[in-house]
């Protein structure tokens, strides 16, 4: 780094001048992933079909309102 004391850029600033070296970055190359095409669900067939899947899904399982006992039985599930 150099201050270069007799170039004035602006009143009471002095110019600094640096000399930097940026090495590459090497990009990793990520499996591709598949978008999830929601706008297909403006569709009403595809829609109903949807909202049964995940209610059937979802049939079994109990619906905790409590925030602490929510997360006291997802610490004490075995997954």
């Amino acid at each position: 780094m150099k201050i270069l004391p007799n170039e004035i850029c602006v009143p009471k600033h002095k110019l600094l001048v640096m000399d930097m070296k940026v090495k590459d970055v090497k990009k990793v190359c990520r499996q591709f992933e598949p978008k999830l095409k929601i706008w297909r669900l403006q569709n009403k067939q595809i829609k109903d079909e949807f909202a049964g899947v995940v209610n059937e899904a979802l049939k079994d399982k109990k619906v905790e309102t409590e925030v602490n006992s929510c997360w006291q039985s997802m610490r004490d599930t075995d997954s």
